[in-house]
């Protein structure tokens, strides 16, 4: 093994671990009913529309367990998330 600095110029570098689902994803899938998708990832309803919706109503999705995606991303998904639960939560104590 040689250990000597090297320099390389590059234009662009680009560092892409790979992202795939946890294997236990789909265990938690079956028991809350959920769908996954073609690559193991939790479905949503619409990935535009509906981003944060899965098929069982009530539960949400957001981030990297849906498919990869970057840290902003992710944060704006919990926020969506967040403010749905919030409003079935709003909309149950207003029936009462």
């Amino acid at each position: 093994m040689e250990r000597k600095i090297e320099e390389l110029r590059a234009d662009l570098v680009v560092l892409c671990p790979a992202l795939i689902p946890r294997e236990d994803s789909k265990a938690l899938a079956k028991i809350l009913g959920l769908e996954l998708n073609e690559h193991g990832f939790f479905k949503t309803k619409d990935p535009l529309l509906m981003s944060v919706e899965t098929n069982v109503e009530g539960v949400f999705i957001c981030g990297c367990c849906q498919t990869p995606k970057d840290i902003s991303e992710s944060v704006t998904q919990a926020s969506a998330a967040a403010a749905r639960a919030a409003e079935i939560a709003v909309s149950a104590v207003v029936k009462e």
